[in-house]
């Protein structure tokens, strides 16, 4: 149940990131009004936010137990009160509040389609339409961990051996031990481990609470967010291009022998492409704008062997300086 929670948790958010980032890419090409294509982008973002949250709070009821709202995990909504206040009374009034803001998006996108602001054909369109199915049908997946609780009759047979373990396994100890302490050692021991091992299980019976102290929805959500901010922060850069204001002298399959190895917090910001001299087997990297900060990077050659001649014996592997 622990592993199946922490992979529909991920899929779900990947699903509503991925949502948001096609119907953000197809707003690209937008032939619509500039405030249409703003209002259509900063409501589906909202919306999208808001998706997520209401099925991680959903997620975590524990088939309506009834906690408290200080024993649950509060999330945060992008700009949730920037919605109009018909939208947020029909959300906080509807019996299905995900259902609802689901088919919300749904309409946001076919009115998009009509307006002009989604300006792809209708079957790339149906690539968003696609991912929301996916992440509602994850979420109904993930609802039978949260939601359908283990069967009386196994709670039932569970505690009946519990407690049996409990009164026999002292007299059976006193039979197979020397001394009181031995006796009493063994069967405190084999007790506690086996009771504290049905409580970590009942723990886990919904990892997504609070009190089970497994998984991080909060995280998750907070996370979502801020992709969806940058999403926002993303969509009037220019696209990305190379740049070939000055010839490039190094061509396919020597640029496999050049190797640059970037560490997940290092990046390097060149305003010119690498440049490899002829006949060396390192690169040539040009410093930075001014102002930027300069990160460092860690460089090694790869040794790239070459292809095996028909004529001769194969021939050795480009030297690593």
């Amino acid at each position: 149940r622990y592993t199946d929670a922490a992979m529909y948790l991920h899929k779900l958010s990947a699903c509503w990131f991925d949502t948001a980032s096609t119907l953000m890419a197809f707003c690209r090409n937008s032939k619509a009004p500039p405030h249409e294509i703003d209002q259509f982008q900063q409501t589906m973002v909202r919306l999208i936010s808001c998706a997520s949250a209401m099925s991680l709070e959903i997620l975590q009821d524990s088939g309506g137990k009834g906690q408290s709202k200080d024993g649950k995990y509060r999330f945060e909504v992008v700009g949730l009160e920037e919605l109009d206040a018909e939208t947020q009374k029909s959300i906080n009034q509807a019996s299905h509040r995900i259902e609802w803001v689901f088919q919300a998006v749904q309409q946001l996108c076919v009115d998009g389609m009509d307006s002009g602001v989604l300006g792809v054909p209708a079957p790339i369109l149906t690539r968003s339409f696609q991912e929301m199915g996916s992440a509602l049908l994850t979420f109904h997946e993930a609802k039978k961990l949260a939601l359908v609780q283990m069967p009386y009759a196994y709670i039932l047979i569970t505690a009946t051996l519990l407690v049996s373990e409990a009164v026999c396994v002292p007299f059976m100890m006193a039979l197979y031990t020397r001394g009181v302490w031995l006796s009493f050692f063994f069967s405190m021991a084999v007790t506690f481990f086996m009771w504290i091992t049905n409580c970590v299980n009942e723990s886990l019976d919904n990892p997504f609470t609070i009190e089970s102290l497994a998984l991080d929805p909060r995280g998750v959500q907070e996370e979502l967010n801020r992709q969806l901010l940058q999403l926002l922060s993303q969509r009037s850069l220019p696209p990305a291009r190379t740049d070939l204001s000055q010839p490039m002298t190094c061509k396919y399959p020597e640029l496999l022998v050049q190797a640059s190895r970037l560490t997940l917090n290092t990046w390097v910001q060149s305003s010119q492409p690498v440049r490899v001299s002829a006949g060396a087997n390192h690169a040539d990297q040009p410093l930075g704008d001014a102002g930027a900060p300069e990160l460092g990077v860690e460089r090694e050659a790869v040794a790239v062997p070459a292809p095996p001649s028909a004529s001769g014996p194969e021939a050795p592997p480009l030297a690593a300086p």
